[in-house]
């Protein structure tokens, strides 16, 4: 279904429900980008044109002796401090992962415990191939950029949905900008 300028997906009834949101970086013509972010009750992603948080997934239940068909909800546009992507941007869930032309996984975390000011957080973000084996970077901030794939990425910033008093920051997202220019290897 279309959602903001995203194709989204959501499947797996059964307990917590899959979200995929994918989409061209960069147009028809661009990169074809998804993401499978965390997609438990509560959970805030971003799309091209907008937030959604997951809202309520329900398997099938029985009510009234009658089996009712599973169903789910997103909540669009759900926490308005929270920034939108920049046009033409991506994303990298921080519990979870996503992809470049279908087959370049990239995944993140913060590599700051309980920090106290975003604007300083670090994060590594590994890329690979399949799920086994690939490449890491680390110590990547706001304007460090990276090689996914055949791309160049940056880091545009990083973003925590909820609030963190200790511990590690488990929900939120990296937002990167994807270059088209492919790198000379």
């Amino acid at each position: 279904m279309g959602v903001r300028g995203a194709d989204v997906d959501i499947t797996n009834f059964d307990g917590a429900c899959r979200v995929q949101a994918a989409w061209y970086v960069g147009g028809e013509d661009g990169v074809r980008f998804q993401a499978t972010p965390p997609s438990y009750v509560g959970t805030i992603f971003p799309l091209p044109d907008g937030l959604a948080k997951m809202y309520y997934c329900w398997g099938v239940r029985t009510i009234e002796g009658h089996a009712k068909p599973p169903v789910a909800g997103l909540l669009l546009d759900p926490d308005p401090s929270l920034p939108r992507l920049a046009p033409g941007d991506a994303f990298i869930p921080l519990s979870g992962e996503a992809t470049l032309d279908g087959d370049l996984y990239a995944s993140a975390h913060v590599e700051q415990r309980a920090p106290t000011d975003l604007a300083a957080l670090s994060v590594s973000i590994g890329i690979k191939p399949t799920r086994h084996e690939g490449a890491s970077f680390h110590g990547l901030r706001p304007g460090s950029s990276f090689a996914w794939g055949e791309h160049t990425a940056t880091v545009v910033r990083v973003v925590s949905s909820a609030n963190v008093v200790a511990g590690t920051i488990e929900e939120g997202w990296v937002e990167v900008s994807v270059s088209h220019a492919k790198v000379a290897r």
